[in-house]
């Protein structure tokens, strides 16, 4: 019954299982009171998904756009300050590597990666992380001739 909850919440699918409450049924999970047992597996489907690295203006002006459209956003940043700063339903993840949190993560084909942040130098490494990744739908970056 795990392994079958855990393929549809992988597949983000919807399963009705029937499982035989039987001693002797090799497809039964131990139960021995006879019978079946019919089970609704279905996970928690979550909107598309905005990962924002950096939590500056740019960063602000879309997380709010794209909460008002519906997507689930989160937000990687160093500076909680700039985190406090984030309307709600906003997600914030405070981390010192935002390149460490891309890569450890698996991406849906659904999830968005946009790289915003206040300097080129953690854009250059958020970009690194995020290009090893797999499975994103999308990967964006934004940039001035300011910031270098």
């Amino acid at each position: 019954m795990v392994a079958d909850s855990l393929a549809c919440l992988r597949e983000k699918r919807t399963e009705l299982k029937t499982f035989p409450l039987h001693e002797n049924d090799p497809a039964s999970f131990g139960a021995i009171c006879g019978g079946e047992a019919t089970v609704l597996i279905e996970p928690q489907m979550l909107r598309e998904g905005l990962f924002l690295v950096g939590a500056g203006h740019c960063a602000q002006a879309i997380a709010r756009l794209a909460a008002d459209c519906g997507l689930g956003v989160t937000v990687i940043e160093d500076r909680t300050e700039q985190l406090d700063e984030l309307p709600p339903p906003v997600a914030r993840i405070s981390t010192t590597s935002a390149a460490d949190f891309l890569v450890s993560r698996a991406w849906a084909a659904d999830e968005a990666i946009v790289i915003v942040s206040r300097n080129h130098e953690l854009d250059r490494y958020a970009l690194w992380g995020a290009l090893r990744t797999k499975g994103a739908g999308y990967l964006g970056m934004i940039g001035s001739r300011r910031k270098g």
